[in-house]
């Protein structure tokens, strides 16, 4: 992201010396930081930025919105969490659709006569509507 930065407090040079730039035009990255200004180009890593800061209320919103936008891709799941596989159970154990019954390959056998004579015998009851 590039932005005008207020105020930028680095460590700068084998002295660790301690340097401020005002108004500074810098891009900031995983890596680290860079600094465009009269003098060149200058890339800080994070371990040597020790403040940035911002003053203009549209900048501000400008970086805040960009910040955000990074955070939320940050947050996108990567392909190790989705399974398209059927086969594949889930390793986490999250899945909410129950894994699907193994049908029979062999096919049902037909009621055997007895018992369908035996449950048409059985009393019915008055107490069951349903019966």
């Amino acid at each position: 992201m590039q932005t005008v930065a207020s105020k930028l407090v680095v460590i700068d040079g084998p002295e660790d010396e301690v340097k401020e730039y005002i108004s500074a035009t810098v891009i900031m990255h995983d890596f680290g930081m860079a600094v465009k200004n009269d003098a060149g180009l200058t890339l800080y890593t994070w371990d040597r930025v020790k403040q940035v800061s911002w003053s203009d209320p549209q900048v501000i919103n400008q970086v805040w919105g960009l910040m955000l936008a990074q955070l939320a891709s940050d947050l996108e799941f990567d392909d190790e969490y989705l399974w398209d596989d059927e086969d594949e159970e889930d390793p986490y154990g999250v899945s909410e659709e129950e894994p699907a019954k193994e049908e029979s390959k062999e096919t049902p056998e037909p009621a055997k006569e007895e018992e369908v004579k035996e449950e048409s015998e059985k009393p019915k009851s008055n107490d069951d509507p349903y019966a």
